[in-house]
């Protein structure tokens, strides 16, 4: 609590009664995000004094406008039906595939479509009539007016398709209507008829065309027959066969003779290239035997080897070839599957047999040749002239005259065979080729009549069913055509002017109401303590003359009621103040706003007078020395007063004036200019604060408005506390805060707001003291 005790040298208060002084906040929720309804409903009350007459002026100038803009235009329509069920006379051909619902509902977005193309406006307009009407002739691109103001509707989503256009003119919209509804059936609806004859036609033209191939095809086909000798797939298949194994025997029977002429040319090569091996060396032993005298030939040692070339003979030769290809294989097996696998095993047994072989063909070729050689020698021992006669006999082992003829005509025989072969074997191939091919040609040439025989039939089915669907009826038919103009409905003109007339009469209430919700103007007690988490005081009505003025002193009447209501009031205020004094030792209130005219100085006079009525010694004293007004309320001189007790230029004693209220004493402003924190910084402020404190009970201080000028904020340090006072539909909640917040960073206490202009609650004067007219002393109750 604070204590009535103040600093000695300054009067200021100490830290700890500056922490304990706090404003107490008001028990509820948080303060709303945005504007509520209660908050809309007291700025409507604010200003729908101007708002109402210029909503009525814009009403009526919106009711007009929407009366004029909605020109009564007169309704045409023209009815159509579409048939959903497409089922045909007989058959169903091509172009009605793809029914059923969804199929429908296409078929009517495209009727619906088609309607306003500029295909049919287009046929209609060149109506001469119809062009030459004033609402057509008017626009430049009237398809696109037509585009834009008629509607294809299909009410109920059922069968009939609804042609509508609205004009000022009864006549024109019957013509307009009609003219597009007539191009339509004759452009689209007769044009799907001759459609389809044309459909007709295209087929026709198509079996013809269908017809004429599949003649020519099958003539084809029977010169390629005739050519072949049958027509019959099975007998081509057969003779095909058959020319294929005949060639496969001569092909056979030409490599059997190519390999035998080919094996024959080899013998005959090797046995040649022997025989010249042997008639050489025997000629050479021949040489070398002869004697030098009497002809004689020296005896020689009969040779006991021969040379390693008579050993080579053909046979010799083709082992050695084998016994080489037979290692080659055995050795890539081993390599690959190891000496273990039988197919190796297998080549090893075949290579050692060879070469057993090959061993045995040696040893013949060796004896035979030591054989030869032994029978040169013998010759040797002979005369010469019989030498002579055995050199030109054969060698033992050579060839005669009569074996090369042999071999020679055999090798002929067989090259002539070969020929003979090859050219029978070129004949079959051909033939082979040929049979294959026309072969192919007779399936594709059959297959592809087959393809045009099915189309042919295909096609004429088509044209036998659309025959006959040609005689069924048109889906689409006119049920009605437009014949006369439906009146303009004036209910809808009612709606448009009456809804101008209501969006004027409302505009203006709904901006200046949110222009004032933007404002956040003091409404009721709630808002305010939401917004300043203050407690309230009291509400106190709003005064329009003299705030001193009592019920006794007004006349009665409207005057007299305000009067008891203001005192009533007031009184609420002053006590809690005097309980707020006695619970927490204050003694000095100051009363201040956030700006001015927001009913400081009247809360201050009334708060005054009700304090001393309580009995209390209490003092008003006007610290608003810029612009002071209490001199003028009560009616007192303007000096001496607080600017000159600040300069101690007078006496507090001089100072003090009294008024009509018992107890009640007030310190005007004084006429000599003063600032506040030239006295704050002297210690005159705090010095005279402090003798006020000790001659009166209560202290009311008037103050300067908080966020204008800084001398509320100075004076407010030397007092235990501040009155806010807000005025309903003036004061705004965000300056009222600010304001709040600069005192409470002074350290100065904001004890609570009083609200000037507030809702009544209900009072009416009942319980007035004035109401009675004799006053009874109260009974006095004895023990």
């Amino acid at each position: 609590m604070v204590t009535d005790r103040v600093n000695g040298t300054n009067g200021q208060r100490t830290n700890a009664q500056q922490q304990i002084v706090v404003a107490r906040p008001v028990k509820g929720g948080p303060e709303p995000s945005g504007p509520n309804l209660s908050a809309a409903l007291g700025s409507l009350r604010r200003w729908w004094w101007i708002g109402l007459p210029l909503g009525v002026l814009l009403g009526v100038a919106g009711a007009v406008a929407g009366w004029l803009a909605m020109v009564p235009k007169y309704a045409a329509s023209a009815y159509l039906r579409i048939d959903s069920d497409n089922r045909p006379l007989l058959f169903e051909t091509v172009d009605q595939a793809g029914g059923g619902v969804s199929g429908f509902k296409l078929y009517k977005s495209t009727q619906q479509q088609i309607m306003l193309t500029p295909f049919v406006l287009n046929a209609a307009l060149r109506d001469g009539e119809l062009s030459s009407l004033p609402i057509i002739a008017q626009h430049d691109d009237p398809v696109s007016w037509l585009q834009e103001k008629l509607e294809v509707t299909f009410p109920g989503d059922g069968e009939v398709m609804q042609v509508t256009l609205e004009t000022q003119s009864p006549a024109d919209c019957v013509k307009i209507v009609n003219g597009v509804v007539d191009a339509y059936m004759k452009e689209v609806v007769g044009n799907e008829r001759s459609q389809r004859r044309q459909r007709l036609e295209s087929l026709e033209i198509v079996h013809a065309e269908a017809e004429s191939k599949v003649r020519i095809k099958r003539a084809e086909l029977k010169s390629l027959a005739t050519l072949l000798g049958t027509g019959d797939a099975e007998s081509l298949t057969v003779a095909q066969q058959n020319a294929l194994q005949q060639y496969g025997l001569m092909q056979e029977k030409l490599s059997t003779i190519q390999f035998a002429l080919m094996q024959a040319e080899g013998e005959m090569k090797l046995a040649s290239e022997f025989d010249q091996r042997l008639r050489t060396q025997a000629a050479e032993l021949a040489a070398d035997s002869q004697s030098e005298e009497g002809g004689l030939v020296a005896a020689r040692e009969p040779q006991s080897d021969v040379s390693e070339s008579l050993l080579r003979t053909p046979d010799v030769l083709r082992l050695e070839d084998d016994i080489a290809r037979i290692q080659s294989q055995l050795t890539v097996m081993r390599a690959s599957v190891g000496p273990g696998h039988p197919s190796a095993r297998a080549l090893t047994v075949e290579l050692e047999a060879r070469q057993e072989l090959l061993d045995k063909r040696r040893e013949y070729a060796r004896e035979a040749a030591l054989e030869s050689l032994a029978k040169t020698n013998a010759e040797s021992m002979l005369p010469l002239g019989q030498q002579q006669s055995a050199t030109n006999r054969t060698p033992l082992g050579a060839l005669t005259q009569q074996d090369l003829i042999s071999r020679a005509s055999h090798i002929e025989v067989l090259k002539q065979q070969e020929a003979l072969l090859q050219e029978k074997v070129d004949v079959l191939s051909d033939e082979t080729r040929k049979l294959g091919q026309s072969s192919i040609d007779v399936e594709l040439m059959r297959a592809e009549i087959a393809g045009l025989e099915d189309v042919l039939q295909h096609v004429g089915g088509e044209i036998e069913r659309t025959s006959i669907e040609l005689k069924t009826a048109s889906r689409i038919k006119l049920l009605s055509s437009a014949d006369r103009a439906i009146a303009p409905d004036l209910k809808k003109r009612f709606a448009v002017a009456g809804a101008g007339g209501g969006l004027g009469l409302l505009l203006p209430l709904v901006l200046l109401v949110g222009w004032d919700l933007t404002r956040r103007k003091v409404d009721n007690l709630e808002g305010v303590s939401h917004s300043l988490s203050l407690s309230t005081f009291g509400t106190v009505p709003m005064v329009d003359r003299d705030p001193l003025v009592s019920p006794g002193q007004a006349k009665k009447g409207r005057d007299y009621q305000r009067a008891v209501e203001l005192a009533e009031a007031i009184d609420s205020v002053a006590a809690m103040v005097l309980h707020r004094a006695a619970v927490e030792k204050r003694q000095v209130f100051m009363v201040s706003s956030a700006l001015a005219g927001e009913g400081k100085s009247t809360i201050s006079c009334q708060l005054s007078r009700s304090l001393a009525k309580s009995g209390k010694r209490v003092l008003l004293v006007d610290f608003d020395l810029r612009r002071p007004s209490l001199h003028s309320y009560l009616e007192l001189s303007e000096g001496p007063g607080v600017s000159e007790l600040l300069h101690g230029s007078t006496k507090l004693t001089h100072a003090i004036q009294e008024t009509t209220t018992r107890n009640l004493h007030v310190i005007t402003a004084g006429g000599e200019l003063c600032s506040v924190t030239e006295c704050e910084s002297d210690g005159s402020l705090a010095a005279l604060l402090n003798k006020l404190r000790s001659h009166y009970d209560l202290v009311i201080i008037d103050t300067p408005p908080v966020l204008p000028v800084i001398d509320a904020r100075v004076i407010g340090k030397y007092t235990d506390g501040v009155i806010f006072t807000l005025v309903r539909d003036r004061s705004r909640l965000p300056n009222a805060a600010r304001a709040c917040d600069l005192l409470k960073s002074y350290g100065i206490a904001v004890l609570g707001t009083v609200v000037i202009g507030g809702r009544s609650t209900g009072y009416q004067g009942y319980y007035a003291y004035q109401n009675r007219s004799v006053e009874r002393k109260p009974k006095l109750i004895e023990n």
